[in-house]
């Protein structure tokens, strides 16, 4: 029988993500894929903040290009994206701490088939296609999957651990946790329930050539123009009155992709056409009577060639909200569509099974590396995750219910509300006015979850931010690269003010975390990276100018490449978030903080927190 100590059963973003983030953590893992290749249809088409960041820290950064195109602005409009918005949500600002982008509108097929390279690299994440599981079995310390390969051979593999990512009908919650576990989907505070009809669209411009009675040629508008103007970049929502509607771009700009979807009350499949009602919604949004300049165009209305417009896919979709009402049940354990669904107006979908994965991966690493932990400590760890992803659901739920709001209801009053709060941020520049629940959720991470991961009193929960920093060895690279793996899961960053350097020495850190017992695997010296909080050469930072392979200070902004500079990016995000005072940070792999020290008295206490949590005695 074949060995593995995790089987993924599916293929999609959430576990091809949990692969590569068990890999990155030093855990060999397979997934099993019933289908032979990757869809060609498009279904999810927004990666949201955090998530995008957990893709480049997993080497996806090279193929973002091919993926899609980076989000810098999400536009709600009355009954249709030909009208100017009543309110922007901007993106193009690092308003997260993130460095990476915000938001972007991707391929899906594009981001599978990316991820499934990343997979064929790795020595440590194996996928199998064609694979049909047909049995499950639980034990207490094992769970056996049977299933047919892709000569529909018989095959058995034995697990420590299972992660269902199979979607929301998939194999191991409807045939194996729901009979055994009584695990379900389920409401929550949130509800929402009906059905759009989802278009996906190819588009090409007209140009002179192919439509040469076209009438905006006259007007000297090149075929860009006219695009652009028709199918304007960003992300649109359009509030009634009409049908509440998604829409926008995705993709690579040169793709020609146009995601178009639209709440069709009352649907009845015998006698409506989807289709046919697809064009009648979607012809007059594609209708124009003047430029962006507000000029009417003399010849009157112009509606975008049809021809130049190619359905891919054009059908209704039943979604609602529901997540798991138990994400573990032993060592059986569900993530991304398998354990939660989302309507179309949060863009969280893909973006929270990303999550999943990633947060999850370096706990099964941590329990991994301890084989004689007791099942009761196993629970508690793997309930912590529980706490922390039932938070950040609901969190990315209330982001959804808000565009759910401004896009699902006719209220004239918030139309006029949200017009008089753009024009004091942007007229009187009130700032603390521009409101946003996403760097909300961001500042706080998961500092108010009780039961998590982390030292509530030592600041723990936070989440790290992101900058570009100079090391040893690389120039302007991401702030992440330090939560590497160097055979240790958390990292311990000291951090070295501007000011006077401390008198003290890794020496004494790497003293004080010995005498701690702290087992190697979970935090080792080998794991500390010292962090100058302003502008410093890494090779000597104070007193700590002994040699040290992990030694980083913040890319001066003046040396950064232009591109990778958003708006409001700060080389000092790490003091702005943790305060000026702060000297320690034990940080775990998926850039969240454990704790937070301001002394090596603190930092004391901070370590045997973390002895104590690893052992399931806090």
């Amino acid at each position: 029988m074949e060995t593995v100590p995790v089987a993924i059963v599916g293929a999609g973003p959430a576990g091809l993500v949990v692969g590569l983030s068990l890999a990155q953590n030093g855990v060999r893992s397979v997934i099993l894929e019933k289908e032979l290749e990757v869809g060609d249809d498009p279904r999810g088409v927004y990666l949201a903040a955090d998530a995008v960041r957990i893709l480049y820290s997993l080497g996806l950064g090279k193929y973002m290009s091919t993926i899609g195109h980076e989000l810098y602005e999400v536009q709600f409009h009355q009954s249709s994206f030909a009208r100017p918005p009543f309110h922007t949500i901007d993106l193009a600002h690092d308003k997260l701490a993130q460095a990476a982008p915000n938001g972007i509108l991707q391929i899906q097929p594009e981001l599978e088939k990316a991820l499934r390279k990343e997979v064929e690299q790795s020595s440590l994440c194996e996928l199998r296609i064609g694979c049909d599981v047909q049995l499950l079995e639980q034990q207490e310390e094992s769970v056996s999957v049977y299933y047919k390969d892709s000569t529909r051979s018989s095959k058995q593999l034995q697990a420590r651990w299972l992660i269902g990512a199979d979607g929301k009908r998939g194999v191991v919650r409807k045939m194996f946790l729901e009979k055994v576990a009584d695990i379900r989907q389920v409401e929550t505070a949130y509800r929402y329930e009906g059905t759009w009809v989802a278009a996906n669209l190819k588009l090409r411009a007209p140009t002179p050539g192919t439509h040469p009675d076209f009438p905006l040629w006259k007007l000297g508008m090149t075929p860009l123009e006219v695009y652009d103007l028709f199918w304007p970049k960003g992300w649109h929502f359009c509030a009634p009155p009409g049908k509440p509607t998604a829409s926008g771009r995705f993709g690579p700009y040169e793709s020609g992709y146009w995601r178009h979807e639209y709440r069709q009350d009352g649907w009845d499949p015998k006698t409506m056409d989807a289709e046919k009602m697809f064009w009648e919604h979607l012809i007059p949004m594609v209708t124009r009577t003047s430029g962006r300049d507000n000029i009417p165009f003399p010849s009157g209305a112009v509606t975008f060639p049809r021809d130049c417009i190619d359905i891919v896919r054009c059908r209704p979709f039943t979604f609602s909200h529901k997540v798991v009402n138990r994400w573990f049940s032993g060592r059986t354990i569900l993530i991304g569509d398998a354990a939660h669904v989302f309507p179309p107006f949060g863009g969280q979908g893909i973006a929270s099974g990303v999550r999943d994965a990633h947060q999850l991966a370096w706990r099964i690493a941590l329990m991994d590396g301890m084989p004689n932990l007791k099942a009761p400590v196993r629970e508690r760890l793997l309930e912590s995750w529980a706490c922390e992803r039932t938070k950040s659901v609901a969190a990315a739920a209330t982001i959804t219910w808000i565009n759910g709001l401004l896009a699902n209801t006719y209220l004239p009053p918030l139309v006029w509300a949200f017009w008089l709060l753009h024009w004091l941020v942007n007229t009187l520049s009130l700032k603390f006015l521009d409101y946003d629940p996403q760097i909300t959720q961001e500042q706080l991470g998961f500092s108010n979850v009780s039961g998590g991961t982390f030292l509530s009193r030592y600041r723990g929960g936070l989440k790290l931010p992101q900058i570009y920093i100079d090391t040893l060895f690389e120039k302007q690279t991401p702030s992440d690269a330090l939560l590497a793996s160097d055979k240790s899961i958390f990292k311990l960053f000291i951090l070295v003010p501007e000011d006077p350097a401390p008198a003290t020495k890794v020496g004494d850190i790497e003293a004080l975390l010995a005498a701690s017992e702290i087992p190697k695997h979970v935090l080792s010296s080998a794991s500390i990276s010292i962090v100058s909080l302003g502008l410093a050469r890494p090779d000597s930072l104070g007193h700590y100018s002994e040699t040290h392979k992990h030694k980083a200070a913040p890319s001066p902004l003046s040396q950064i490449s232009p591109r990778l500079v958003r708006k409001g990016y700060s080389i000092h995000a790490f003091k702005e978030r943790f305060g000026p005072r702060a000297r320690f940070i034990i940080a775990r792999p998926d850039s969240y903080v454990f704790a937070v020290a301001n002394n090596l008295q603190e930092l004391r206490y901070c370590l045997d927190g973390l002895k104590k949590t690893c052992e399931g005695t806090r």
